[in-house]
């Protein structure tokens, strides 16, 4: 059935009846003018939007309509992460084709639900309007406690630039699935899914936020190259990552050297790997290594080390003698 001939309103309805789980946080879901949810009873809350454009941030011939929007809803979420939050509710709004089959919203909606669930997210409710071309809007809530709260403007001059897990593998990721590479199904599967069905470092920032005093932070949405500048520029602040300390996996460089690419690029100027940047002091970046670790089974690495303003951005790069090199402002950008 073309979405059409259902119409605005069996379409939301659709919706509604799948939206089962409970939520003592939401006093209105879908189904009023607005949704209503307690405010944190001794926190702050946090709220971040984006949208997903087809042909600009997932491309069909390659994305199933459940991954669109798996990655819509973890690449919202990233950004609760980065600010030490967990997620409440959240709103869609959908830009839908008139041609586009009602079995293809629903899967879209599976995979909202199956993140959103995952991280305690309830769907509250959101708009669904006709378009030419697909696109998904996402508005998140979240809450953390005010003591918890952590932005990118807080690096220290001597605090350790630290990363979850490893970087690349979304880039490594979209390159198997645009060219023809040759390599071995576990490997492509790897790397494909996590640029296909990535997962936000949520449980991981809580453990993070919980367990030591994270001075910034902030989502690996662009690459680490032009995140860094972020946070640097926020913060007021230089700093310096040295390049054999980038956590890079073996699949990743396995894409790299099957097209002939230096898998570092991967990690500088991938982006979507959705990974956390965090600086912390050198004091407390064992115990915080220890906990995330220990809880969430996720690595944390660290890869550098703030300095002062006028040292600017720097990779040291370890060929005998260290040397510095810029890091140039790659990453992805929007204009």
């Amino acid at each position: 059935m073309k979405i059409k001939e259902l119409g605005e309103q069996g379409l939301v309805e659709r919706i509604r009846r799948r939206l089962t789980a409970k939520d003592d946080r939401i006093l209105v879901g879908i189904g009023d003018d607005c949704a209503a949810i307690k405010p944190p009873p001794k926190g702050l809350l946090i709220m971040t939007t984006d949208s997903f454009v087809a042909g600009v941030h997932f491309d069909t011939s390659y994305f199933t309509y459940r991954q669109i929007g798996i990655k819509a809803l973890a690449a919202s979420l990233s950004d609760i992460a980065s600010m030490g939050g967990a997620p409440t509710g959240g709103l869609l709004s959908l830009f839908l084709p008139s041609e586009i089959r009602v079995e293809d919203v629903d899967e879209i909606i599976t995979g909202i639900l199956e993140v959103g669930n995952r991280f305690h997210m309830r769907l509250v409710g959101g708009n669904t309007v006709r378009s030419p071309i697909l696109i998904l809007s996402m508005t998140i809530l979240g809450e953390v406690e005010k003591s918890k709260l952590t932005l990118r403007s807080g690096a220290k001059v001597g605090d350790l630039l630290c990363v979850t897990g490893d970087l690349g593998r979304s880039q490594a990721g979209l390159i198997a699935l645009r060219k023809d590479v040759q390599l071995n199904t576990p490997t492509l599967e790897a790397v494909t899914r996590s640029h296909l069905e990535p997962v936000p470092r949520i449980p991981e920032a809580r453990v993070l936020v919980e367990s030591v005093r994270v001075h910034s932070m902030i989502d690996l949405s662009d690459g680490l190259s032009i995140d860094l500048v972020h946070l640097s520029r926020e913060s007021g602040v230089g700093a310096k990552i040295e390049r054999e300390k980038i956590p890079i996996a073996d699949e990743t460089r396995a894409v790299a050297n099957a097209v002939e690419k230096d898998p570092l690029d991967f990690a500088l100027y991938g982006g979507e790997d959705f990974e956390l940047l965090l600086t912390l002091s050198k004091v407390e970046v064992e115990k915080g290594r220890r906990a995330m670790e220990e809880e969430t089974g996720t690595r944390l690495t660290v890869i550098g080390e703030i300095l002062p303003k006028k040292e600017g951005i720097q990779l040291v790069d370890r060929q005998g003698e260290i040397r510095l090199m810029r890091i140039e402002s790659g990453g992805f950008r929007h204009f």
